[in-house]
């Protein structure tokens, strides 16, 4: 890392001291943290409650921002370091909540003063941002109408005690922030008088019942809504702006069905008496165009794949990938997918925007889940036994696999020389919860004969093939 050579008797004035922050921060630090982040957002640290929205405890028409920490692309740290309160009102639109970073000179705590020039704070720092007589003073200002001009500190007793000189009338719970000491005779900028310039966070509530388009830095956190009969409801969207996180993979909130999950072949194996089953339950997408990355990212797929769907040019149904994950399976980035109008898709504004390679991509959208598990019943259709019987529930087989590979196949066991029956079921699972069993949707797949077979009713049927040497279903 580059660095300013510091010696004795060396002279250092602002523009030294500027390049030496320089290279400790833009050259420094920040360059490598951005090397290494894949998505910038909420920070899940073990002593905060990241941003979490709850409802007030007496109020019921009001909520609590809790204390946080984000990071931007700037690699600011957005900090939000008390509950802050907001009064919802029931005027039929949909709140949202978005966080962005500004910085601040006020001074950790709060202070009282008095006509004595005692100052006592809650909270507050003074022997480590305050300077008394004789050394070089600072002064110190607070948000106050009446105590409004600038004091010299006199004493720093402690972290909350100290004295200032001048008139000052009586006053509680009042914020305060440092002016530095400058060469005498000097009269700094406005801008340049606050010394200690802190991170900070402010919070937008935006009312509208579609979810808003933002600006670079900013970040949704939730929304919160009234029900019918006026009760809160909360939406925790934080997991699709996690830092470091992967736009929503390892945490669904979206439903829990997946129509585009199909069985697309069956291979037989007659030396082993066991089948495999090959399975799609994503979209692959082959061509695509951008437009409106700064402000309204856009993706548009011009050439794709899905069992289910078929292939681009066929046109795909509007909002069926709404709340999914768009992910580049070659840098295995990702991001929320808003929603998609057939087959533009509107993606989160805050997208790692290296997500897009020029070359090499290998894009598919998958559900908001972290893993697929399948169910496989397997029986004799004549006699309703077999290898794997309905009636031995402990003989069922379950594959459990991660949505990231869009196809996966398992092997399941059959009757040689009968007829099989196999149903088939799924479920999506993530960290945070697990969706309920579900059939697969009426689709075509290649059967074992290399011709195409209609799954209805999440089963199908395997008649048996005699082989030179052994006999499956087939």
């Amino acid at each position: 890392m580059s660095k300013v050579v510091i010696s004795p008797n060396l002279f250092l004035e602002t523009n030294e001291l500027k390049r030496n922050n320089f290279f400790i921060e833009e050259d420094g630090w920040k360059k490598f943290a951005c090397s290494i982040v894949n998505q910038y957002g909420v920070a899940n640290c073990p002593d905060e409650t990241s941003f979490e929205i709850v409802q007030d405890s007496t109020n019921i028409n009001a909520v609590n921002v809790l204390p946080g920490l984000a990071y931007d692309e700037e690699m600011q740290a957005i900090m939000n370091k008390q509950s802050q309160q907001f009064i919802m009102t029931n005027n039929g639109l949909k709140k949202w909540f978005v966080i962005k970073y500004v910085s601040t000179n006020i001074e950790a705590g709060t202070v009282s003063v008095n006509a004595n020039g005692q100052i006592t704070g809650i909270g507050t720092e003074f022997t480590k941002v305050l300077r008394g007589q004789p050394n070089f003073p600072t002064k110190v200002i607070f948000n106050s109408v009446v105590n409004d001009f600038e004091y010299e500190v006199v004493k720093v007793i402690s972290d909350t005690q100290a004295i200032v000189a001048g008139n000052i009338i009586n006053e509680a719970n009042l914020q305060y922030s440092v002016v530095g000491t400058f060469t005498p005779g000097f009269l700094p900028p406005v801008q340049s008088r606050l010394i200690y310039l802190y991170d900070s966070c402010a919070i937008t509530v935006i009312e509208q019942n579609n979810e808003p388009f933002l600006s670079p830095g900013q970040f949704l956190i939730g929304s919160v809504e009234f029900s019918s009969t006026s009760q809160l409801i909360i939406e925790d969207l934080r997991i699709y702006n996690m830092f470091n996180g992967n736009g929503g993979i390892y945490g669904g909130d979206q439903s829990d069905e997946n129509p585009i999950c199909s069985l697309i072949k069956t291979n037989p194996f007659p030396k082993f008496d066991n089948i495999e089953l090959v399975f799609e339950h994503g979209y692959q997408i082959n061509i695509f165009t951008t437009s409106g990355m700064d402000n309204s990212p856009t993706l548009t797929i011009t050439g794709g794949t899905n069992n289910v769907l078929g292939n681009v040019p066929t046109t795909i149904p509007s909002g069926i990938f709404n709340g999914w994950v768009l992910l580049n399976r070659a840098n295995m980035l990702s991001a929320k997918i808003i929603r998609n109008d057939n087959n533009k898709l509107l993606l989160n504004t805050n997208f790692n925007k290296q997500l897009l390679l020029n070359t090499g991509n290998d894009l598919v959208i998958i559900p908001n889940f972290m893993e697929i598990e399948f169910q496989a019943y397997v029986w004799n259709s004549a006699t309703g036994q077999g290898k794997n019987d309905l009636k031995e529930p402990e003989k069922t087989y379950f594959f459990k696999f991660s949505l990231q590979n869009i196809i996966n196949r398992f092997y399941v066991f059959v009757q040689p020389s009968y007829t099989n029956t196999v149903e088939l079921k799924y479920r999506l699972i993530s960290n945070s919860r697990q969706g309920i069993w579900r059939q697969f949707p009426i689709a075509n797949f290649e059967n074992q004969n290399k011709q195409q077979q209609v799954l209805s009713g999440s089963q199908f049927t395997l008649v048996p093939i005699i082989y030179s040497d052994s006999i499956i279903g087939g």
